[in-house]
């Protein structure tokens, strides 16, 4: 929902920086701006509010996660607060050591 809200404003943001550059006149040129740097500011402000929710979302998850005592969970968002969004997926391995390449064979090897 969010992100259409700030599609929407970019949206609008865009057209008004378009009315700005095709504007002819210096007083066109002067309400165009003006309309142009509301909008901005607008889309701007409702990005640094969806920011600041999505952290203090992920540090939610991360203390419940804690108090789980899920690790991996509380490991992956730790990274992801830190900035290190890097998810490796490690190819599985049988006990030989082999890679496992097939999904029905890594599903048995799993479960």
């Amino acid at each position: 929902m969010d992100v259409y809200r700030h599609t929407c404003q970019s949206r609008s943001s865009q057209e008004k920086k378009e009315v700005l550059n095709n504007s002819r006149t210096r007083a066109a040129k002067e309400q165009a701006q003006v309309q142009y740097s509301q909008a901005h500011k607008k889309v701007r402000a409702g990005v640094r509010r969806d920011k600041r929710k999505y952290t203090e979302d992920l540090a939610r998850r991360a203390q419940e996660a804690a108090a789980q005592r899920n690790m991996k969970e509380l490991y992956d968002n730790t990274k992801t607060l830190a900035g290190n969004y890097k998810h490796v997926n490690r190819p599985i391995k049988d006990k030989q050591g082999n890679t496992l390449t097939p999904t029905e064979d890594q599903l048995k090897e799993v479960g």
